[in-house]
């Protein structure tokens, strides 16, 4: 062997270590904080844009979903501009820039189909992903015990677990992402004799009893609906035990938690006994007077009727919502109903982006998500079912989420599209 050959072995075993750890650092920047999570991503999409320059790999460029998405950051761009100059939103640069920031998501998304080409990377970081997993499971539940988790962090709110999240009520969606995802790559190194069978399960039922447990009634809902479609298409030989049993303990664990824990039993008996009570109330402001992210929808609707092509701009609705205009003293709750995003993605685009984003944004995801389950059908991998699931969670009809153009939030949708893109081409 030349030294010419030794030293291009050398410098591939490098890059392999560094894509392994700027793409396994993900969920730790996750959990440190918006400084971090952008540093992170702007490290792999520089590492993109330096491969593909090296290597004059630009295909993807030319992609039907590369234009879409460049289309898209255009639009955002450019409405963002038209708030700034022409809605009296000129205070603030925050839409612009994060308009322009749209970028780092359109290159994670693409960062995996281009950067992880051999397939012990992409296993490599998942492994780190599972024990990252494991430890934010452990404090999860040691927070429930203890009442602070394992750095001595403590939520305000005693009916909610903060985790290493310190301020910020988000460890039932981290899990939601980080867990099943990692969970289910167990799949791809499955081996169908018990002792894999019982880790497997193990990991499967543990997710939705840890999500449960932080409190987040939004995020359990979508892991209750992930969980049971999983359930439905995995095969009977990738259980320990039967799946009707897993189901009957799973129902058991919830039943046992809310009569051993009074947090626990208030905070998911309100939900049951806000639905209960709506139903028997006469007209629709009735029945959702007293849920707070309902007045925030009918703000962001109203300013979508008043904005409807292009909506009020990037990070606008803050602004647009204190406005008199959309006081109504009918609403119980009308005093709040400013928040930083209307949290739930459809009135989120319709009111800052208008039909016209609306449009192009859910051209991409039919698009992405058509192909995707065309593509489970042919190869049957779970990890693109899972994909295709989460995000459409994003999408349910009047349930609470984060916002999608957000760091952290963002970051959550925008990394599932690409691991599922990653799968769809390997």
């Amino acid at each position: 062997m030349t030294n010419l050959q030794k030293l291009k072995i050398f410098d591939d075993n490098i890059l392999d270590i560094y894509l392994i750890l700027i793409f396994s650092l993900l969920p730790l920047s996750l959990i440190l904080g918006n400084l971090l999570i952008n540093i992170n991503i702007v490290l792999i999409d520089l590492t993109l844009i330096i491969f593909c320059y090296k290597n004059n790999i630009w295909k993807w460029v030319n992609t039907f979903e590369f234009k879409l998405l460049l289309l898209i950051q255009i639009y955002l761009v450019l409405n963002s501009l038209n708030s700034y100059f022409n809605l009296n939103f000129n205070d603030s640069l925050d839409g612009i820039l994060r308009s322009i920031s749209f970028i780092k998501f359109i290159l994670l998304f693409f960062s995996f189909k281009i950067l992880i080409k051999k397939k012990y990377i992409f296993q490599s970081f998942l492994k780190i992903w599972l024990l990252i997993l494991i430890v934010v499971l452990f404090d999860v539940f040691f927070e429930k015990t203890t009442g602070f988790n394992i750095l001595g962090f403590k939520s305000d709110d005693h009916t909610r677990i903060v985790s290493f999240f310190r301020d910020e009520l988000v460890v039932g969606g981290y899990i939601l992402l980080i867990g099943f995802y990692a969970t289910v790559f167990l799949l791809d190194n499955f081996k169908k004799d018990n002792l894999n069978k019982l880790i497997f399960n193990i990991f499967i039922f543990l997710i939705p009893v840890s999500i449960f447990i932080t409190g987040e009634r939004s995020n359990f809902i979508k892991s209750i609906i992930i969980f049971t479609i999983l359930l439905f298409f995995l095969n009977n030989n990738k259980f320990y035990i039967n799946k009707i049993l897993i189901i009957f303990i799973l129902l058991c664990s919830f039943a046992s938690g809310m009569i051993v824990s009074k947090d626990l039993n208030n905070r998911y008996m309100e939900f049951f006994n806000r639905i209960n009570n709506q139903n028997q109330k006469s007209n629709i402001n009735e029945k959702f007077e007293n849920i707070k992210y309902f007045v925030h929808y009918k703000t962001a609707y109203k300013i979508f009727k008043n904005y409807p092509l292009l909506g009020v701009g990037n990070k606008n609705f803050r602004n647009e919502c204190s406005k008199e205009i959309y006081f109504n003293s009918q609403d119980k709750l009308t005093y709040l109903r400013c928040s930083t995003h209307p949290h739930n993605t459809h009135f989120e685009i319709l009111s800052e982006q208008g039909i016209i984003g609306y449009i192009l944004f859910f051209s991409f995801i039919t698009y992405f998500l058509f192909y995707s389950f065309k593509v489970w059908i042919i190869k049957k991998d779970y990890l693109v079912l899972f994909g295709s699931f989460y995000i459409l969670t994003f999408f349910i009809p009047l349930l609470p989420g984060g916002s999608i153009f957000s760091t952290f939030n963002g970051t959550f949708f925008w990394l599932m599209f690409g691991l599922t893109n990653y799968r769809l081409n390997n």
